[in-house]
């Protein structure tokens, strides 16, 4: 976000710009089914990982998203969605939202792991972070670049998060 734009794929397709198009669709999808959602970005600047942390932890937030688009340098081939969690609560979050992803993207399976990134590390409420899919692989920058796909993916993260409330509850 703003100076840094994260990965950059073969074409130029920024991840900063994939990620705040498939935010926002998520924010949409949320507040016109009833849900609450604070953006830690809501336009093209630069938002520090602690701050967004503090955010939502101050806000009292049920979950939080981290939504990424991947990259694997010179190897053009790698491609896949992968969802990361730290704590035990977060696995569940993590878990549905990938399900999720999978079923409605179609994209080879890379995994929920654990992961010590900062986002869900410090955060006091399930935490997810969804890496997309990678701008270094063609095929998957151009699905990423598409609104159609991007609107999908959204819709996909609401239904894993819905799922995940609702097996809460």
């Amino acid at each position: 976000s703003g100076a840094d734009s994260g990965t950059v794929g073969q074409k130029g397709v920024k991840e900063k710009a994939v990620t705040l198009a498939i935010a926002t669709k998520l924010a949409a999808v949320m507040q016109a089914n009833g849900i609450s959602v604070q953006m830690t970005r809501m336009k093209d600047l630069e938002v520090l990982l602690r701050p967004r942390v503090e955010m939502s932890n101050h806000n009292d937030s049920d979950v939080f998203i981290s939504i990424h688009a991947n990259s694997f340098g010179s190897q053009h081939g790698v491609e896949g969605i992968e969802t990361y969690y730290f704590s035990d609560e977060s696995y569940p979050l993590a878990k549905a939202i990938h399900r999720q992803l999978l079923l409605q993207l179609k994209q080879p399976d890379r995994g929920v792991r654990k992961n010590n990134f900062y986002v869900v590390h410090h955060t006091q409420m399930p935490a997810a972070l969804v890496e997309i899919g990678y701008l270094s692989n063609a095929h998957e920058e151009a699905l990423l670049s598409s609104a159609a796909y991007q609107d999908k993916a959204a819709r996909a993260i609401y239904a894993g998060i819905k799922d995940f409330l609702a097996e809460r509850k």
